[in-house]
């Protein structure tokens, strides 16, 4: 009854979104429109949900991965200042 224990200190849809991360539901599934109901009416995070879905399906494009360094600004065509004339 590890579920019940779960209900019992967390939110119900809390305990579901991890359920459908344990069983792989994703959104294609029959029961997706009423498990996504489910998580947000009784207090789960669809977003979170949605982030670890995408990172498991598309794991090149990662939500949270860590901004891009900046691009490398191209050479200027302009003459290079030599100071006052």
């Amino acid at each position: 009854m590890e579920v019940a224990a779960e209900v019992r200190r967390r939110p119900v849809g809390a305990v579901v979104a991890d359920i459908c991360r344990d069983l792989g539901i994703m959104p294609a599934h029959p029961l997706w429109g009423e498990v996504r109901t489910v998580i947000i009416h009784y207090g789960g995070d669809l977003a979170k949900l949605w982030k670890d879905i995408l990172r498991r399906v598309h794991p090149l494009y990662a939500v949270d991965r860590p901004p891009a360094a900046p691009e490398q600004s191209l050479p200027s065509s302009a003459p290079a200042a030599t100071g006052p004339p």
